[in-house]
């Protein structure tokens, strides 16, 4: 049998331990902001429910007025967290207001702030409002920023969605409970072991939220080239060498560009190392626009860079290069690089069909690009097919 003063003093507890374990979390510069939100959010909830839980025992106003608007602050700490998170602004007002009007509005109006059933109507549907907040903005900024345990803190806020309007309509068909929210009948204990629950998942997906952005981005200064955002040669290699895996497991074919900027070394020279910089970010800009979202564009060393091009073959991939000698040709930079003449040389090899073998793929598309380097620079050209039986399997 549930029994809810115990699920009670269980959520008490979890509250206070999230809460402390979050705020030192933050004191030792971890989480930035969102996890002081979420730090406050949890000891808003401490205080909260400790206040309610002590109902008989202290004076009404702590224990109803108080306790409701501490609540009612604490999902609004939750939603400006998640939002902080994500770095969408917050709306301090509703957070801050919105249980200072509760508040009043219950120490007030009588037929409200000492009517049990009122309020249990009011505080669900004000929760309902914010755990739908907090719902929508989760999907959206995993839209823009996938992180799998966001997933975990979408389901808390839909359990949160879905406990509230059931709560509301128990209570419009049964009655309030007889002793208030620690009343010992079944309804009142499942409803107290769903928000246990999702208190507890909920900040455990936090948790993992951040800790899951934190390796997420250093694997990124691992994987990129800061200078222009693409990969640099490990996250390539990387990236690459699973690219082939799948498409030999499906028999598709994979081309590789290797791409050389022309005359980069005296526009340095002339122009100085900041102009450089600049045709560099400059061409990676481009390319992107000229190759899939699937394909993989890295900056392979120096004014070096190279495109995987899956489900390519090699007629295929030579159109693409072109595209991208082409436009680079007739493509214009702003500031110093306005009178710089901009080429590109491309090299083009075509994998064997299920091969994975990166490094001969690589050597062939640099036979191909000192060809093309050798030939007058400008231009692209297509690497021979490998030797029969030639390439690792």
């Amino acid at each position: 049998m549930l029994d809810t003063r115990t699920l009670y003093a269980v959520l008490v507890l979890l509250y206070l331990l999230f809460g402390v374990q979050q705020l030192a979390t933050w004191r030792l510069r971890y989480g930035g902001s969102p996890m002081l939100l979420w730090a406050l959010s949890n000891l808003a909830g401490f205080a909260a429910n400790g206040l309610i839980g002590l109902r008989d025992r202290i004076p009404d106003f702590w224990s109803i007025i108080v306790a409701n608007g501490l609540v009612l602050l604490s999902f609004g700490l939750m939603w400006a967290g998640l939002r902080r998170f994500a770095e969408l602004r917050v709306s301090w007002r509703l957070v801050l207001l919105a249980p200072a009007a509760l508040m009043l509005l219950l120490w007030q109006v009588d037929a409200v702030g000492r009517n049990l059933s009122v309020r249990i109507l009011l505080m669900a549907a004000l929760l309902a409002g914010y755990s739908a907040a907090c719902l929508v903005d989760a999907w959206r900024a995993q839209r823009r920023e996938p992180l799998r345990m966001r997933y975990a803190a979408m389901l808390a806020f839909a359990l949160l969605l879905l406990v509230m309007p059931v709560r509301a309509l128990v209570t419009l068909r049964l009655g309030a409970p007889t002793q208030g929210y620690l009343s010992p009948d079944l309804t009142q204990a499942l409803v107290t072991l769903m928000v246990v629950l999702t208190v507890l998942l909920w900040n455990l997906s936090i948790m993992s939220m951040s800790h899951e952005r934190l390796e997420n981005r250093l694997r990124g200064m691992a994987y990129n080239d800061p200078l222009t955002g693409a990969y640099n040669r490990a996250g390539f290699r990387n990236l690459a060498q699973r690219q082939l895996q799948r498409s030999a497991r499906d028999r598709q074919p994979v081309s590789l560009l290797l791409m050389d900027l022309d005359h980069f070394k005296r526009i340095n020279d002339h122009h100085g190392h900041e102009a450089g910089d600049g045709l560099l970010r400059g061409f990676v800009e481009a390319v992107q626009q000229w190759v899939r979202p699937g394909d993989l564009l890295a900056r392979y060393g120096g004014e070096e860079f190279c495109v995987l091009l899956p489900g390519s073959q090699a007629s295929e991939a030579e159109v693409v290069a072109e595209r991208i000698r082409a436009g680079f040709e007739q493509l214009r930079l702003g500031g110093a690089l306005a009178a710089v003449g901009t080429t590109v040389s491309i090299g083009v090899a075509e994998l064997p069909t299920a091969s994975v073998d990166l490094e001969e793929a690589l050597r062939r598309a640099d036979q191909a690009l000192y060809a093309a380097k050798h030939d007058g620079r400008n231009r692209v050209v297509l690497a021979a097919p490998p030797a029969p039986g030639g390439g690792a399997q």
